[in-house]
């Protein structure tokens, strides 16, 4: 006969330390509920952890029924059961709950919420349920520093090898994380995030738009049909999108130093680079209508043919537009000593400077600069009450002036080439 144990709306802590079983109504409260702590035997327990952000510590998998409730619910279960189907039954209820377990033929339930299962086990079920929910293998490393092998995700088909004839099943999983070695991950017709971690990682995202990081070793990523995200650390990574059909708008996020130009790293057409980071990294497009972005340190950015939008971020950067009507954008906080961009090729006629209202806070309007807040000299200085920006075209410096006094609120923030013919219509306030 089990032993019932009620809490109360306080922060409980209840340890079975023997093998008897017991029922636990925790109530409310942020409670600690550690189940079969002497000798990692026992089972049969029946938990209820209520409300609050529980933590319950399952030492032994032997046909516990857990509910974890409302809150963001962290359940650790640990002990391979030997024999029979759903050992263990874990609800995880309301909130982003966290699932991670050691064990082999036992069922979880995530419910509502965005939750986590993270499985070192198998022959296990999960039931992601409402939200967007993720399955991870993350666990399986200190195995694999001993010679354990990658894993196989498929979301699709709802299915996981995690070695030899080791398979486990689930339902409604979204996004999927691998181990520190070689995995394979399809993603689904549904937005995925798929991440390999260490290791040479195959990640093929399917429809949908899909994000997907090999983690630092080199991986090959292929994105399929959608606006998909690739996450790239490592100068063997390989990103391929030859079987979009020229459909989504995709990304690149980059630490290292990446060209769009179709290579033996690149397979189809990709519109946009981000670089990540602080280092001094470049950035280079490619024939399609890029945009480029550069992270905190001093960028080099080339747009190569196509109407491309290039913005330096932070840093002192060098921008090259190329062919086509490219526009330069500036939107980070201004600073002459430390985030000045030189644009290499500023085409009057078909080129535009971007200029962000949220950092050029006093520049009145939106869209085409006014001709009244736009000034043209040798000096530098506004010259009346109304200049705003401010071309000094024998050194090519263009300036902002918060307050069209000649006396100070000037700030130098791009460079182009010295005796332009360039006017207020060459500005676009966004």
């Amino acid at each position: 006969m089990g032993v019932t144990i009620t809490g109360n709306n306080s922060a409980n802590r209840i340890v079975q330390d023997n093998r008897s079983e017991i029922i636990v109504n925790a109530l409310g409260g942020d409670d600690v509920i550690i189940l079969n702590l002497v000798g990692n035997l026992g089972g049969d327990n029946f938990v209820d952890a209520g409300s609050g952000n529980d933590i319950v510590d399952n030492r032994f998998e032997g046909g516990n029924e857990i509910r974890l409730g409302a809150g963001n619910d962290t359940y650790v279960g640990n002990g391979f059961a030997l024999t029979g189907e759903g050992f263990d039954r874990v609800f995880g209820g309301d909130g982003n709950d966290t699932i991670a377990v050691s064990t082999s033929n036992s069922v979880y339930f995530g419910e509502d919420g965005n939750d986590t299962f993270i499985s070192e086990g198998w022959q296990n079920f999960f039931s992601g349920g409402a939200g967007t929910d993720t399955l991870s293998y993350e666990l399986r490393d200190e195995s694999n520093v001993l010679g354990g092998s990658g894993v196989t995700i498929d979301l699709a088909q709802n299915f996981a090898n995690t070695g030899a004839i080791r398979i486990e099943e689930f339902s409604s999983i979204e996004n999927a994380t691998g181990t520190n070695v070689g995995d394979t991950i399809f993603g689904s017709s549904v937005n995925n995030v798929l991440k390999g971690r260490g290791g040479s990682d195959l990640l093929v995202g399917r429809a949908g738009n899909d994000t997907l990081d090999g983690g630092t070793s080199a991986d090959e990523m292929i994105g399929g049909a959608g606006n998909d995200t690739y996450i790239v650390q490592n100068s063997g990574d390989i990103v391929d999108e030859l079987n979009d059909g020229g459909a989504g708008i995709d990304t690149v996020k980059s630490s290292i130093s990446f060209s769009l130009e179709q290579s033996a790293k690149l397979g189809g057409v990709v519109e946009k680079l981000t670089l990540t980071g602080s280092n001094a990294i470049n950035g280079t497009g490619n024939s399609a209508a890029n945009t480029l972005t550069g992270n905190s340190a001093a960028n080099t950015l080339n747009g190569g043919s196509g109407d491309d939008t290039l913005n330096g971020g932070l840093g002192k950067d060098v921008l090259t537009g190329g062919t086509g009507a490219d526009k330069f954008l500036f939107k980070t906080a201004l600073n002459a000593s430390t985030n000045v961009d030189r644009i290499t090729d500023f085409n009057v006629i078909d080129d535009t400077i971007q200029i962000d209202n949220a950092i050029f806070t006093t520049v009145a309007g939106t869209g085409t600069l006014s001709a009244a807040q736009f000034v043209k000299n040798t000096t530098g200085f506004a010259g009346d009450g109304n200049d705003r920006i401010i071309y000094e075209s024998d050194t090519g410096k263009i300036f902002f002036d918060s307050n069209g006094s000649a006396s100070g609120g000037s700030v130098h923030f791009a460079t182009v080439g010295t005796n332009l013919a360039l006017t207020s219509a060459d500005f676009f306030i966004v």
